[in-house]
Order: structure tokens, then sequence, then C-alpha cells
């Protein structure tokens, strides 16, 4: 009897040492931050969001994309980015920090570094969806607090295709405006409702679907062939389509956006987007006729021809272009209520048709916005650009006449 308890206080005690002995663990992240776009990918850790001297960055880590919670970067650098092998659209973002908060945004450009949009980052591992983000080559994660500590960053979406792109993304609708096309639907753009908001695409494009978030009043869109035919129109509604809707048109060369209905005030304008693709034309090769086979002949005896003197070409005297009469042009600048100045060079009728066009504004008469030639100013393969100027937005303006060149 007294060898059994021997025999069992022994296992007991084995048991306990068993409980008490320290066992290897591997450190493995609470949440499940794996099967996004940035699964074990080396970011670069960088100072300057600028996407065109991405390559320069020389720090990088892979803390922030291991799905291990228990390693984190803390702010030594302001951004972590990572640059895309092929575009791809981004759907949802998901991030953990320590608990402080990231004073910044994720921000999303395209292969030429162009802003496509942004969006803040959670802090506590949610994954959260977003607008659909397309064409995205490159992400910067922002700290923007320096006591914030990143443990996990990934981003949630799949590779972009042809009819999932956004065509309209940083198009400014206004000049300088990207605020409805930026892909943030915090930020929008207002505009009389007497005005109307123009753009043309460099090529036809074949049209698949829209999304849009409007306020005010109803706005609608029309579009225009490349003969500058009316092809179609559709009216969004003030609400926020949060998914594409079909909108099929092909061959779209031109869009206006105006008020649709007889309300009064501005429309606002808080994400409009247009998805599908560029035409591509591929020119017809003309056939080339099969030569008929000739019968061989013997040649009879050809006498040596006399020479000919060439006689010199006579040099047509170049044109001479007709001087501008003195007094006949204007630096028209204009001051907008943002600080942003405006020069034009014009003809002194475009400039006296502005200040018409202002007088009668001010006093409650005409349009709310009005349409500058930029002529000789006019950068890229457009047979002719426009500035919008409002109002409403509207400083001061100056103009100095002065006497063309003879």
């Amino acid at each position: 009897m007294k060898k059994n308890k021997i025999i069992d206080r022994v296992f007991i005690l084995f048991l306990c040492f068993l409980f008490f002995l320290p066992v290897g663990s591997t450190s493995f992240a609470a949440i499940d931050y794996s099967g996004g776009l940035l699964d074990g990918k080396t970011l670069k850790l960088t100072n300057s969001k600028d996407a065109t001297v991405y390559s320069t960055a020389t720090a990088s880590t892979t803390k922030l994309t291991d799905n291990d919670e228990s390693t984190f970067e803390p702010y030594t650098y302001s951004y972590a980015a990572y640059k895309f092998d092929s575009p791809v659209s981004i759907s949802a973002v998901r991030s953990k920090t320590n608990g402080k908060t990231l004073d910044g945004s994720n921000y999303f450009f395209d292969k030429d570094g162009k802003l496509l949009g942004l969006f803040p980052s959670p802090t506590d591992g949610s994954k959260v969806e977003i607008p659909v983000i397309n064409n995205v080559s490159y992400v910067y994660l922002t700290w923007g607090n320096t006591s914030a500590e990143v443990k996990e960053f990934n981003l949630y979406g799949s590779p972009t295709t042809p009819e999932h792109t956004d065509l309209l993304r940083g198009i400014p609708l206004l000049a300088g405006r990207y605020e409805a096309t930026d892909g943030n639907d915090s930020t929008g753009l207002s505009f009389l409702n007497t005005g109307v908001l123009t753009y043309e695409f460099p090529k036809p494009v074949d049209l698949t679907a829209a999304r849009w978030n409007t306020a005010s009043v109803p706005a609608k869109i029309t579009f225009y062939d490349k003969n500058n035919e009316i092809i179609g129109s559709k009216t969004f509604n003030p609400t926020t389509l949060a998914n594409k809707a079909p909108v099929t048109y092909n061959g779209v060369k031109k869009i206006t956006v105006s008020a649709s209905g007889t309300d009064t005030g501005y429309i606002t304008i808080y994400s409009l987007e247009l998805y599908g693709v560029l035409q591509t034309i591929t020119p017809t090769p003309t056939p080339t006729a099969s030569p008929e086979p000739t019968a061989t002949s013997t040649p009879a005896p050809t006498a040596t021809p006399t020479p000919t003197v060439t006689p010199k070409p006579t040099v047509t005297p170049a044109p001479t272009p007709t001087p501008e009469q003195p007094g006949d042009r204007a630096i028209l600048v204009i001051t907008m209520t943002n600080g942003v100045e405006k020069e034009y060079d014009l003809p002194i009728a475009e400039v006296d048709a502005f200040l018409t066009w202002y007088d009668a504004r001010d006093a409650g008469r005409g349009p709310g916005m009005y349409a500058i030639d930029k002529h000789s100013n006019n950068k890229g393969p457009f047979k002719k650009r426009k500035d919008y100027v409002v109002f409403d937005k509207i400083l001061t303006y100056e103009v100095s006449e002065y006497t063309a060149a003879e």
C-alpha cells in the first residue's frame, strides 16, 4: 500500500513538472490579415509621398505585412509605400496600431504618380470596405502621429481589368478642381445650376457603368459622339449610388454635366465615375495588287537623248503675317477667392465680352459661369481648351491693355 502511494505521488509530481515546463510557441496575429495584396511584401519607408521618386527610397520593412502583431514599425519615417507589379483595384483596407490614431490617409496613385484617391486607416485591425479605386500602382500609408506604432497593414482587391477603369479619375471638371473625381466621397464640387461642366476624352470611349454621389438638385450628364451629336443622357438624383449601375454608350467623345429640372441654387457632386475602355482604332491595310507578268522582248537600240538643262526652282516668298493692330490685346488677371491667380493673354474683344458678362452677372443676370479660350496656351492633343470661371469664386480681376508688336 505504501509503495502504491509513493508511485501516485511521483506521478502527480511528474504531471506538475510537465504543466510548468516551458513550451516554445510561434507568435501569430489575433486577427488574420492574410489574403490581401500585400501579404509578405516588402514596403519602402520614406519621408516623401511623391510616387515618381519611389525608387530612391532605401529603407524597407516586412513587419507590417507578416501577419504577426508582435512586430511593428514605430514612427521613424512619414510613409510606408509599395509599388504593384501591375495596376490593381482596391476595395478594402485593414490596419492595426498600438491604439494610436494615424493622423493621415492611405494615398493611392496610378503608374504616372497621379493621385487617384485617399482613405483613412483603421487602427483596430478591422477590414473596412471602400469605394473601389482602380488602376492603383502605388500606395502610401501615412503615420502622421509620432507615437503611433503600426503592427499590420494590408489591402484587398484584384488586378484591374479594362472594363473596371474609371475614365474620369483625377480629371478636373473645373480648372484645378478635382473634388468630384478624386475618389473621395467626403469632398464635393459645387457650381451654379445655370453652369455646365464639360470634358472631352482624348479618344472615343465605350462606357459600361457609372457611379455617382450628388446632392442639392438632380444632375444630368449628356453624352456626345465625335461629331458632337447627342447619343444619350442620364439623370442623377440627389442620392448616393454605392455600387456601379449599367450605363452603356459606345463611341462617347464628350460629356457635359448640368442641372436637371427647374430647381435653383447649386449642384454639388461628391463623386462622378464613368467606367469603360478607350476605343482602339486599327487601320485597315491597303491591299497590294499583284503585278501581271510582262512578256520579255529584245529592246531596239535607243538613241542617246540630248541632256535637258534643269531650270532653277523659283523661290516662293513666305507670306508676311498680318500684324496685330495697336491696342487690340490685353492681359486679364483673375484672382480667385482661394488665392489662385489665372492670367490670360486675349484679344481686347474677348476681354470686353468677359467684362460684359461680369457686370451682367453682378446685376443678377446671365449664367454663373464663363468660358475663357486658352488660345496659344492650349497644351496637349486638343483642338481647343477653355477655362470655366465661376462668378462667386472671383475675388478681383485686372485688365492691362497693350499694343501688339508690328
